[in-house]
């Protein structure tokens, strides 16, 4: 009896999934992202504005805009959001300059996107110079109305 009602939950749960994994393969996002002003604009708008605020050394930015269990990794390691927030106060770094481009933007789910692009910096360290170029990826969760980011992560890649 107890193998019958496993057996059957397990089937409830695989037949579930199966509907939400083909519920969030209908979300129109190729059209959204074909719409000025659309998803994918704001996450960039967002991003856009973390490197902003990081050769401002703008904390109040990073504190708004990112959730509170979010992660980043970086040429310095990886950071919580009090450990980002630090950092950001505490940095030696001076930010030249930087272009991002190349973003693409894909759906994980109905509030959960991935954002991708390449990252040009021109940066110093306390004398120590980070990758001049970075792939470098984010995952923006909608929480309480609004886009935060909970992970971002940068690669170093070659010119």
């Amino acid at each position: 009896m107890k193998n019958q009602i496993h057996l059957a939950a397990l089937t409830l749960v695989l037949a579930l999934t199966g509907t939400a994994v083909e519920q969030i393969t209908k979300i129109p996002f190729p059209e959204t992202a074909a719409r000025p002003g659309g998803i994918p604009e704001a996450l960039i708008a967002l991003e856009e504005g973390f490197w902003s605020a990081e050769k401002n050394k703008q904390g109040g930015y990073f504190q708004h805009h990112l959730a509170h269990e979010s992660i980043t990794i970086d040429s310095s390691g990886t950071k919580d959001k009090s450990e980002m927030l630090q950092a950001i106060k505490t940095s030696s770094c001076r930010v030249k300059s930087y272009s991002l481009r190349g973003f693409t933007a894909k759906v994980l789910t109905m509030n959960t996107f991935l954002l991708t692009y390449r990252a040009d910096q021109q940066v110093t360290c306390s004398g120590r110079i980070p990758p001049e170029h970075v792939y470098a990826s984010s995952i923006y969760v909608k929480q309480a109305g609004r886009f935060q980011r909970v992970f971002h992560q940068e690669t170093s890649g070659l010119k």
